[in-house]
C-alpha cells in the first residue's frame, strides 16, 4: 500500500506503511529504498539522507543496493547520482524489473540516459 499512497501524494500514510513493513524485516535492507525515496519526496531530506547512509553502510556488508540507493537519489532530485547508481545496478545485474513501469522513476524518463539504460536492458 505504501507505493500507492506515495503515488497519490499521501506521504504520511506511505511512510507509516513503509515503517511498519521495516519492523517485520529487522536490520535488512528490504524496503529502505522506498522509505528513503518517500522521505525525499515528502520534503524530509534529512531523514532521506539518514536512510541513504544506512543503505550505503549495508552495501559494505555485501548487499547489492545500488538500485535502492539510486531510488533515493531520484527522490532527492539528484539525477546524475541516481544514474550513476543505476549503472552500477545494471552492471552488477541487480533486480530492476519495475524500472520501466514504476511511476516513481518518472522524473528520469526524459533523460537520454533512461532510454539508453532501457535499451541495454532490452526493455525499450
Amino acid at each position: 500500500m505504501g507505493k500507492c499512497y506515495r503515488q497519490k501524494g499521501m506521504f504520511v500514510e506511505a511512510i507509516a506503511d513503509f515503517q511498519k513493513a521495516r519492523k517485520d524485516f529487522g536490520n535488512t535492507p528490504y524496503g529502505l529504498g522506498d522509505l528513503g525515496n518517500t522521505y525525499a519526496l515528502s520534503g524530509e531530506k534529512t531523514k532521506a539522507i539518514e536512510v541513504l547512509r544506512n543503505l550505503l553502510e549495508l552495501s559494505k556488508q555485501g548487499y547489492s543496493l545500488n538500485y535502492d540507493i539510486a531510488f533515493i537519489y531520484c527522490g532527492l532530485g539528484d539525477k546524475d547520482t541516481a544514474f550513476e547508481y543505476l549503472e552500477k545496478a545494471y552492471n552488477e545485474k541487480e533486480e530492476m524489473g519495475d524500472f520501466k513501469v514504476d511511476p516513481a522513476w518518472e522524473s528520469l524518463r526524459s533523460d537520454p540516459r533512461y532510454k539508453s539504460l532501457l535499451e541495454r536492458m532490452n526493455l525499450e
